[in-house]
């Protein structure tokens, strides 16, 4: 049986790996930080920080792994297609307005890092995302469009990413509106439906 204490510290080691990180991309883009400076801002031996990471970029995409966290606490009431707009609002709401480079370098570490979590139908997004176009038609194919909402998705971010608005905020409100309709207009040009 796992000892809990080492287990707590282990947890703790894994963190504090992640917060250094998180706060060195702040200062300088990760193509420039070494194992070395992450290990030194999170007082551990560079041996210790491959126990749990291959590479700086599979920390990073860590990092964006934990936000998925928001999706397993959403409350989604009886309307799909406010629920879908929630879970692309909150998809959006990933992308960090205050510090845009750290959006930058979570897709510059998929370039180099392939982390299949985010490509997985397990993933919980993927998961909430094809119950809610169920409930909106369950004659479509569920899972083939809740793939192109998300490639849109990844789109839009990358494109926010590039060229940032002035308001994120603003920004963040239209695009998940316009996911919305455009997933509206998929199920209307594939499937011939009305919108609802």
């Amino acid at each position: 049986m796992p000892n809990p204490l080492h287990m707590l510290k282990a947890q703790s080691t894994k963190e504090q790996i992640l917060v250094s990180i998180e706060k060195l991309v702040q200062k300088k883009s990760l193509d420039k930080i070494t194992i070395r400076e992450i290990c030194k801002d999170a007082d551990i031996s560079i041996g210790t920080f491959y126990l749990y990471f291959s590479c700086k970029e599979e920390c990073v995409l860590n990092i964006y792994r934990s936000a998925d966290q928001v999706f397993h606490n959403l409350k989604l009431s009886e309307d799909a297609r406010k629920n879908i707009y929630d879970i692309v609002y909150h998809l959006y709401d990933m992308v960090d307005f205050d510090n845009i480079s750290f959006t930058r370098h979570i897709y510059m570490c998929h370039l180099s890092y392939f982390d299949d979590y985010f490509f997985s139908e397990e993933r919980e997004v993927f998961q909430l995302l094809k119950k809610q176009i169920q409930a909106m038609d369950s004659s479509c194919d569920c899972a083939k469009l809740t793939w192109e909402i998300l490639e849109f998705c990844r789109g839009a971010i990358y494109n926010y990413s590039i060229n940032p608005k002035e308001n994120g905020r603003i920004w963040l409100k239209e695009t998940a509106e316009k996911t919305v309709d455009y997933l509206e207009f998929l199920i209307c040009r594939q499937y011939g439906r009305k919108k609802k």
